[in-house]
């Protein structure tokens, strides 16, 4: 599989080690592009706040993720460059992302709690962070197993980003934005699938469900027909002399 990008992703080592061009049959075009889907995501699996998901070959990985609010002004912060634009003057980085609702009870562990004195507060408290962690649960659960193959084909692309925080209702049908193409190792996709697994699973995808015909097929003549199948204009096959 040939890379042709922008940018360089944590997989990419894996093509190098394949130096022979011939078995590089695929390519693949790397744009970040950003686009609309209609989607059949039940609205209310958009509740959940600071979520999103990497679909990376017909396949699912949501995310929960901790922004970090990076002014224009600041130059040179070590942060991941993906981004959500609020507006043309504050924009929200990445600070943390976690795969699964274990990794993000774990993830907040060490933080001080916030929880209310009084007890009538304290029981509300409690049902709040209740419901928030069911929430947060069925949100991981729902995308379990689903396949997002035909998502890939309509946006033409063996990885897709969206965040769901972004969606809004258009004539009755839910529509998503969608990053196609993003960055997999600025979302920490890495400790998910390595390299070499990730890179033969897109040169696959790309080889069977988003294959194109990269050379039509061109016109040929008759005398371009019979000179390609070795035989000669000037002699007839059928009344061919013997030589012998």
């Amino acid at each position: 599989m040939k890379i042709k990008s922008s940018f360089k992703d944590y997989y990419d080592s894996v093509g190098f080690e394949d130096q022979d061009n011939s078995y590089q049959s695929v390519t693949y075009m790397r744009i970040p592009e950003l686009c609309l889907y209609d989607t059949q995501i039940r609205p209310e699996q958009g509740k959940v706040e600071y979520s999103g998901c990497i679909f990376v070959c017909g396949k699912a990985y949501p995310f929960l993720f901790e922004k970090e609010n990076i002014t224009e002004n600041i130059k040179g912060a070590k942060v991941p460059k993906i981004l959500i634009e609020v507006n043309t003057f504050l924009k929200e980085y990445f600070k943390k992302i976690w795969f699964s609702e274990e990794e993000y009870e774990l993830g907040n562990k060490g933080k001080k709690s916030e929880k209310p004195k009084r007890k009538k507060d304290l029981i509300r408290f409690e049902q709040n962070e209740k419901k928030a962690r069911q929430a947060r649960q069925s949100f991981f659960d729902y995308y379990k197993g689903k396949d997002f193959t035909k998502m890939h084909v309509q946006v033409d692309s063996p990885l897709i980003l969206t965040f769901f925080d972004c969606k809004y209702v258009c004539y009755n049908n839910y529509k998503i934005e969608l990053i196609k193409n993003p960055c997999l190792r600025e979302l920490d996709f890495a400790r998910i699938m390595p390299s070499t697994k990730i890179y033969q699973e897109i040169e696959m995808f790309l080889g069977n469900e988003l294959v194109k015909d990269i050379m039509p097929s061109s016109y040929q003549s008759d005398i371009e027909k019979i000179i390609s199948h070795g035989f000669d204009t000037k002699i007839s096959f059928r009344k061919r002399k013997n030589t012998e």
